[in-house]
C-alpha cells in the first residue's frame, strides 16, 4: 500500500537501466517480481556500502558505579582535552548519562584514543545523539560498539570506511526495547538524516553523513 517501506537486505541482481530486481513474498507463499529504482536524487532507494557480517566482538561495557567501587580510576589525555578521567561524562550538560569509558572501550588498563581532535569531538557529537535517545526512552542504555581504531575496526569485519573508525557511529541497546523498534523511532525522528540501521542485538546510528542512509543486519 502507499507509504509502506520495504528493507532490501541483499540481492544477487545486476543494476538495469537503474533499476535492481527484487523479489517479494505474497501471503500465499509465491514470489511477485519487483524492480527498485535507483536513480540519482528522484530514486526510492540507494545502494551504499554496508559492514556486511558486522557483529562486534566487543561486549557493552559495565556500569561506572561498579568501577568506582573498584576505586579504579584512569585519567588521561585525549586530543583536543588537556585532560579526561574516563569516568567522566563525556559532555556533564548535554550527555550527562554517557561515559567516556563506553565510547573508547576502557577496561581498566587500555583504551581506544582518538588519534586527532577531530575524532574527538565527532565523539562528543556522538555522546550527545545517545543522550537524546535515552531521554527520549527514559531507559538505561548499553554501548556495544563505539570508537574503533583501524586495526580493531578490520578484527570485528568492519568496513574500510566505518564511520566507527572517524568516531561517528555506535552500536547501542536500549534496556527492554527491541532494536528494530529503536529503529523504527529513529527512521521517524528528527535525527532520520543520518545513517540507521538494526540486527538482532543493536540498534547502528552514525552520524556526519549529510543524508539518511538506511540498511539490517539482518534479525
Amino acid at each position: 500500500s502507499k507509504g509502506q517501506v520495504f528493507v532490501i537486505e541483499e540481492t544477487d541482481s545486476e543494476i538495469v537501466n537503474k533499476c535492481v530486481e527484487v523479489g517479494i513474498v505474497t501471503d500465499s507463499g509465491t514470489v511477485e517480481k519487483w524492480w527498485a529504482f535507483q536513480g540519482s536524487g528522484d530514486g526510492h532507494i540507494e545502494l551504499c556500502g554496508t559492514e556486511k557480517g558486522n557483529n562486534p566482538n566487543d561486549k557493552p561495557t559495565t556500569n561506572p558505579e561498579q568501577r568506582k567501587k573498584q576505586k579504579v580510576f584512569f585519567t588521561t589525555a585525549i586530543p583536543g582535552i588537556s585532560k579526561v578521567n574516563l569516568y567522566d561524562p563525556v559532555h556533564k550538560e548535554e550527555a550527562p548519562n554517557i561515559f567516556w569509558y563506553e565510547l573508547v572501550h576502557f577496561d581498566g588498563t587500555h583504551f581506544r584514543c582518538p588519534e586527532n581532535e577531530w575524532k574527538t569531538q565527532n565523539g562528543i557529537k556522538l555522546a550527545k545523539y545517545l543522550q537524546k535517545f535515552r531521554n527520549h526512552y527514559n531507559r538505561s542504555l548499553s554501548i556495544n560498539s563505539g570508537f574503533r581504531d583501524v586495526r580493531t575496526n578490520r578484527r570485528v569485519g568492519g568496513a574500510s570506511k566505518s564511520k566507527h573508525v572517524s568516531f561517528q557511529a555506535v552500536d547501542f541497546n536500549i534496556s527492554g526495547v527491541h532494536p528494530y523498534d529503536v529503529r523504527g523511532w529513529l527512521v521517524s525522528s528528527e535525527f532520520k538524516n543520518n545513517g540507521i540501521a538494526s540486527a538482532t542485538c543493536f540498534t547502528h546510528f552514525d552520524h556526519g553523513r549529510g543524508y539518511p542512509a538506511r540498511w539490517s543486519y539482518g534479525f
